[in-house]
């Protein structure tokens, strides 16, 4: 993949401390998510993992959910419940007050890109 794209994608939404990385999570008209338009209440989200040296990771949390669809050798998972998401921010190191912060504006607004 080109080293351009590979940054944009890395920065075009907020992400989410996670282990060592971060999450990228991307809800909108033309990412794999529900419902898929820019009017936000997702119930389903596109996510990513950046590990700290700036590779796409696999979530093995995920793996059992959705395999992965790989974009260039990167893995995303694709239609993910946005409890999964909570889930896997409390495994991490936030508290159930800080993850659902966190994950009420994908339900409130669309993740901005």
């Amino acid at each position: 993949m080109n080293p351009e794209l590979k940054e944009i994608l890395k920065r075009r939404q907020p992400n989410i401390p996670y282990k060592d990385g971060v999450l990228s999570v991307i809800a909108h008209d033309t990412a794999c998510c529900y419902p898929t338009d820019n009017n936000g209440v997702y119930t389903h989200v596109e996510i990513a993992y950046i590990n700290q040296d700036g590779n796409f990771t696999k979530i093995p949390e995920l793996e059992s959910i959705d395999p992965g669809a790989y974009v260039d050798e990167m893995p995303v998972y694709l239609y993910i419940e946005i409890e999964k998401l909570y889930d896997l921010l409390i495994n991490d190191r936030y508290s159930k007050r800080k993850a659902r912060q966190i994950i009420k504006m994908g339900y409130q607004t669309p993740f901005i890109n």
